[in-house]
């Protein structure tokens, strides 16, 4: 695939081995342990433009394809990309800052795909401290709730070597997927990265996928 290419393949190219990658890296999250366990997935990466995206959006879609309700939150804060990857273009509508800073409430900021059982939540309302924001119980409410009524909930985050944030949110997830992109993050990167999320002290699984 080439850099920067986030094209849903899972159901536009539904036959490409990129599509299978995606229904394998599935059943390899299905095998991690019991289904209440590995409920809510955290994507994430070393650097920027490694592809977590693309992984986190394919990762969702492949979710909601085997019927389950799924919600796909973009908590990349600093730049967020999911909505206008969905949705073809960026809009102004309401996310998951406008719900964290208390100006929507969750009703307001989830939108619906072309996929059936996929939903998602934007970025929202630039955030001036972004990190702050996420370092309150906010995000992890919004989960809960999210719970209730969705089967899954996948997190698209922002890459730990360049922000804090992240790690702040590895608490809420079950499983983190480290995204790497062959040929192009050095290795010190990786396992720099690594130790960042082992010292955040989460109960995270490793999947390493190229791209």
């Amino acid at each position: 695939l080439k850099n920067g290419d986030t094209r849903l393949v899972v159901s536009e190219d539904a036959g490409s081995e990129a599509a299978e990658a995606f229904r394998t890296l599935r059943t390899s999250f299905a095998m991690l342990g019991r289904t209440e366990e590995r409920r809510v997935f955290l994507f994430t990466s070393a650097m920027p433009a490694e592809g977590k995206t693309f992984c986190s959006i394919n990762y969702a879609a492949s979710l909601a394809q085997l019927g389950r309700k799924t919600l796909l939150i973009d908590a990349d804060l600093r730049k967020p990309a999911v909505e206008a990857n969905l949705m073809g273009q960026r809009n102004s509508s309401a996310g998951i800052t406008d719900y964290l800073t208390g100006q929507k409430k969750l009703d307001q900021v989830i939108q619906p795909t072309k996929i059936p059982n996929l939903f998602f939540i934007s970025g929202g309302s630039s955030a001036a401290n972004p990190a702050e924001l996420l370092a309150q119980d906010g995000l992890a409410t919004l989960i809960q709730i999210a719970l209730q009524d969705y089967d899954r909930v996948v997190i698209d985050s922002a890459p730990i070597n360049a922000v804090s944030d992240t790690l702040l949110m590895c608490k809420s997830a079950q499983t983190v997927c480290l995204v790497v992109r062959a040929s192009y993050t050095s290795s010190r990167y990786v396992f720099r990265c690594v130790q960042l999320l082992q010292s955040a002290d989460s109960d995270w699984h490793r999947v390493i996928k190229h791209y």
